[in-house]
């Protein structure tokens, strides 16, 4: 009587529980496992009650129960060795997937961006060009993709350029400023300061409208990109537009000289 108490109140807390997880993953294979081990503790019942009543002898009913307790629990492991499978199969797949989601949402930020954005290798070379400054530069990736970036610079900024994606490299493992320089200090010029460089890069193509810019002035800042082991695997730049901003500022000086040649003229007439 105890021995059948205990075999269905084990089979009604396996169903009581399975009616929770009713919506959790792998449900149905779930429910062969319990199927499964509903059907042997019938048959261990049955065995048990024919054992009891002399329906079968002994030594009959022991080795049964020898080659059940063998055989059940190799076919039990097997098929809760498939589940623990399929459930190590589907966290794989979930972190695959969302691996390739962060690289397509980099992919569509750098492409998409309403700012200038470019990646390039260690060397410098350049990987990917974004939309915004193709509309800047008329440069398009087939331009400039495989080229490397002090190629593509104009002169007076390669060497700042150089700097910048050495600084770049030189830090990728060890982002902490060296002792005894400040976050701000200049590292050889003053348009690059640590991973910050002001491009300029020579309009070509359909950008280069009659009366516009002949170039553009970019503030870039240069970051180290990782893979996904965490090593170091190029940098991304990415940055504003400040053709505008240096073109009001010449005008601003012009008018400066301007006003101090006609302050001199008024104070000193011929």
């Amino acid at each position: 009587f105890f021995s059948m108490s205990g075999a269905f109140l084990v089979s009604m807390d396996q169903l009581h529980l399975a009616y929770l997880h009713r919506k959790d993953d792998l449900f149905s294979w779930k429910c062969v496992m319990l199927v499964y081990q509903l059907v042997s503790f019938v048959f261990y019942s049955c065995l048990f009650m024919s054992g009891r009543f002399g329906l079968v002898s002994s030594f009959a009913e022991q080795v049964t129960y020898a080659y059940c307790d063998s055989s059940i629990k190799v076919f039990q492991g097997a098929i809760l060795a498939m589940i623990r499978n399929r459930q190590d199969l589907q966290v794989m797949r979930t972190w695959w997937v969302a691996a390739l989601a962060v690289g397509k949402d980099l992919d569509n930020l750098i492409q998409k961006a309403r700012v200038p954005v470019f990646s390039m290798d260690t060397s410098g070379k350049v990987l990917e060009w974004n939309t915004n400054l193709v509309k800047l530069t008329g440069l398009k990736p087939t331009d400039v993709v495989g080229k490397m970036l002090v190629d593509i610079a104009s002169a007076d900024c390669k060497e700042s350029v150089e700097e910048c994606i050495a600084y770049v490299v030189k830090t990728a493992d060890d982002p902490e400023p060296e002792e005894g320089v400040a976050v701000g200090d200049t590292v050889a010029s003053s348009s690059c300061v640590q991973n910050f460089v002001e491009l300029t890069i020579t309009v070509a193509g359909e950008a280069r409208k009659i009366g516009g810019p002949t170039a553009r002035q970019l503030a870039m800042t240069m970051v180290p990109k990782s893979t996904t082991d965490g090593s170091f695997a190029g940098i991304v730049a990415i940055g504003q537009d400040l053709s505008d901003i240096a073109e009001l500022k010449i005008i601003q000086e012009r008018k400066s000289a301007l006003m101090a040649m006609l302050s001199h003229e008024i104070r000193s007439p011929l």
